[in-house]
């Protein structure tokens, strides 16, 4: 879903536009039975959410989500193609983690635009599927963290370093839970050490540190929605300041929502001073 964003930004003219209609239509494209993606496994939710977006005619293209959501609850299962009972587990729908790892294109798209046009941007590449205020806010301030990293130089500077990332997120935020979940983990935030042994180290006190506060930030340790998965990504990612394979590896090592959580972290590390400074 990724690639097909930013393939609707290449249709686009490169970031010249944002239509949630070219967005949705090329998003589509990944459940046509014709199509070279018709081998691919996606959960029920996606599948029919994927499958209504191909015309503009009909519903208001921002409540298919919600339509979704409700066609789901009438089903005798809510089970998610990963593991468990959607209540507990793996919850998916307007809400979830997907617009935030789906946004990062378009905030690299739009990284030298104007704050208005940037979230207007990231609010026409959400709000065909995730027009929820938790996978929105997920989706900005995920947005707003690839940009804010790749205008960074490195250095020593407190004004480039892991809290300032941090408090300017959470200008950005809206909702009270992703504040929150910023505001945490500006209080538990520690510097790892350089890990070189994993095996001793995720028997160690620095692992279990990260584990109690990765569980805190998380519906029983899953980072599914869109406020967990970035929250859970920032925190890998400043406690292994500096350390970009280190972040990554951490991420994924969350499990949970892992493919999700460490592909956020791997583009923040890319998007900021990282790489510069291994």
């Amino acid at each position: 879903m990724l690639l097909a964003t930013a393939s609707a930004l290449d249709a686009q003219g490169g970031g010249g536009g944002s239509d949630r209609y070219v967005m949705a239509a090329e998003i589509a494209t990944l459940t046509d039975p014709s199509g070279p993606h018709s081998q691919r496994r996606f959960p029920p939710y996606a599948r029919l959410l994927m499958g209504s977006l191909a015309g503009r005619g009909g519903l208001p293209i921002e409540s298919i989500p919600f339509l979704a959501e409700s066609f789901l609850e009438q089903t005798t299962s809510r089970a998610s193609h990963i593991s468990g009972d959607r209540a507990d587990h793996e919850p998916y729908g307007p809400g979830d983690n997907a617009a935030a790892a789906r946004v990062l294109p378009v905030a690299l798209a739009y990284r030298d635009a104007p704050a208005e046009v940037l979230e207007r941007a990231i609010d026409e590449a959400c709000v065909f599927s995730h027009p929820h205020p938790v996978g929105m806010d997920g989706a900005r301030v995920a947005a707003a963290a690839v940009v804010w990293l790749s205008k960074q130089q490195a250095g020593d500077d407190e004004a480039s370093g892991p809290v300032a990332l941090l408090r300017h997120l959470q200008g950005v935020a809206r909702t009270e839970d992703m504040k929150a979940k910023l505001a945490f983990v500006i209080e538990s935030l520690f510097s790892l050490s350089s890990v070189s042994d994993y095996r001793a180290f995720y028997g160690g006190a620095e692992w279990a540190r990260l584990i109690e506060v990765t569980t805190r930030l998380t519906f029983h340790g899953f980072a599914t929605s869109g406020t967990e998965a970035v929250a859970v990504a920032l925190w890998a990612l400043v406690t292994s300041w500096r350390r970009p394979e280190q972040a990554v590896i951490v991420a994924a090592s969350f499990a949970g929502s892992a493919p999700v959580t460490s592909q956020l972290t791997g583009a923040f590390c890319v998007c900021g001073c990282f790489l510069q400074c291994m």
